[in-house]
């Protein structure tokens, strides 16, 4: 007996056995999803048959994948602007993006996937973050971790006692004289 398969789809291979027997394998994706006819014909040599049938190919949920990589660090004062971009292979999954975990100054556009905001001197060091993908069956999560990194803000001079001088005397302005706030340091001089 000798076996072929004359129709088939792409993903499928036949390997001919010898003897009659073979072996019909393959991995369908999901661009593979839906009926397909398949034929097996075997033949004595002389005769032909043809065995038809239909090979169902029935979707199964796949994981969102979140491909996108965070940006890790940050100025104080600047603006952090990480767009989060994922994916997934089921065709008709809608996606939706949260940050369960992420520091006050940090927002997540639901609708444009950007996480963004600007860290203050108070924010300088390390901040957990996590985003979460879900298609409303598994949901995946990107773990990392921003740094924001100080910047010397410059001193500002916010009060001046009142000063008198009478002329043709000397004048000796001292630091005791200003207020001066330095973000940088949380005492006034």
């Amino acid at each position: 007996l000798m076996l072929s398969v004359p129709t088939k789809p792409d993903w499928l291979t036949f390997t001919d056995l010898g003897l009659g027997k073979g072996t019909l394998s393959g991995t369908p994706d999901n661009s593979n999803i839906g009926a397909h006819s398949v034929v097996i014909t075997v033949s004595d040599g002389k005769t032909p048959i043809n065995q038809p049938f239909t090979l169902n190919v029935v979707n199964k949920n796949d994981p969102p994948e979140i491909t996108s990589t965070p940006i890790l660090t940050v100025h104080e004062d600047a603006l952090y602007s990480y767009e989060i971009v994922a994916t997934d292979p089921d065709i008709n999954d809608q996606l939706t993006y949260s940050a369960p975990t992420s520091p006050a100054w940090l927002t997540l556009d639901p609708t444009t996937h950007v996480l963004s905001g600007t860290p203050k001197d108070g924010d300088v060091g390390d901040h957990d973050v996590v985003i979460e993908v879900t298609d409303g069956l598994v949901t995946v999560d990107q773990p990392f971790t921003i740094t924001v990194n100080n910047v010397n803000d410059v001193p500002v001079i916010t009060d001046q006692r009142a000063l008198v001088i009478d002329e043709d005397n000397g004048f000796i302005l001292a630091l005791t004289d200003l207020t001066v706030i330095d973000e940088d340091n949380t005492s006034e001089e």
